[in-house]
């Protein structure tokens, strides 16, 4: 029985015999080829001695250009060292994106680390909790700028891969009936400053009240929306929409381009004359 109680309690207290170790730290960047204003991550593997919680400070002496988040967890695996101990190596990800083409060789920069093990011993749950200041060693990386050959003029800053749609919530109307037309844009990446804009609407068919950006749904980075009024029975169709991007992963320019909206009108004429309706825009107003 003695024998019992003295192994259990070494099964609970053993755990907080053994030193929280930190081995090495390693950062790089993720995709390797990376663009500016394209987001990338910033990874940090750090190689310890226990699979505990790993905190890390905000990598600082990196170039000002660069901005970074707020820091989370990707991963945990093991290794073995070359002593033959086991080790499990930590990726920390900060999200990051760069405003200019760099070339970054940092070498090394120190970086505060903290280990937080939880241990369940005879005496309860406890904490044990190894901070260090410790050298990174970063592998070089590059920002390169966005080529100018193949750039849209309508290009103005995203990066990343994006769709762009439009709708009409009506299907069939009536010359001065107001339709709600509204533009919605999808994907993933960096906006970087870039809107989205209503389709161009002729004045002599279509009356445009002023656009007005409103809460995006979920999964969309940005919605837009206006009331239009057709004018005439010639405004069958409300144009296309193009939103131009540059998709790193290709490397190159790209448009998405939402198809013409078409519209019906509820007017009969009669079969062999071209009769056309035009609402008189003195009786609108806004």
């Amino acid at each position: 029985m003695r024998k019992f109680l003295l192994a259990l309690a070494f099964a609970f207290i053993s755990p907080l015999l053994f030193a929280l170790e930190f081995y090495s730290l390693e950062g790089y960047v993720l995709p390797k080829r990376v663009y500016v204003g394209q987001n990338f991550e910033i990874c940090i593997d750090v190689v310890a001695s226990h699979n505990a919680r790993i905190e890390l400070s905000t990598p600082s002496g990196l170039p000002s250009s660069i901005s970074i988040g707020k820091q989370r967890a990707a991963k945990v695996s093991t290794k073995t060292l070359d002593g033959g101990q086991n080790a499990f190596v930590h990726t920390i990800v900060f999200p990051a994106r760069s405003s200019e083409a760099l070339l970054c060789e940092v070498g090394e920069l120190d970086i505060a680390v903290r280990m937080v093990q939880r241990v369940n011993s005879f005496f309860g749950t406890t904490e044990r909790i190894v901070e260090r200041r410790l050298p990174v060693v970063w592998r070089t990386f590059e920002i390169l700028p966005l080529p100018k050959e193949g750039q849209p003029e309508d290009f103005t800053g995203a990066v990343g891969d994006f769709t762009v749609k439009t709708e009409v919530d009506l299907n069939s109307l009536s010359v001065g009936d107001i339709a709600n037309v509204t533009v919605s844009l999808r994907g993933k990446g960096s906006l970087n400053g870039a809107t989205i804009a209503m389709p161009k609407l002729s004045e002599k068919l279509f009356k445009s009240y002023p656009p007005e950006a409103i809460a995006p749904k979920s999964g969309e980075l940005a919605r837009l929306t206006a009331n239009v009024i057709p004018l005439s029975t010639q405004a069958v169709e409300i144009a296309s929409v193009r939103f131009s991007y540059f998709d790193p992963a290709l490397g190159e320019y790209k448009q998405s381009v939402a198809p013409p909206l078409a519209l019906t009108f509820r007017e009969k004429e009669a079969s062999n004359v071209p009769a056309v309706r035009t609402l008189d825009l003195s009786l609108i107003h806004i």
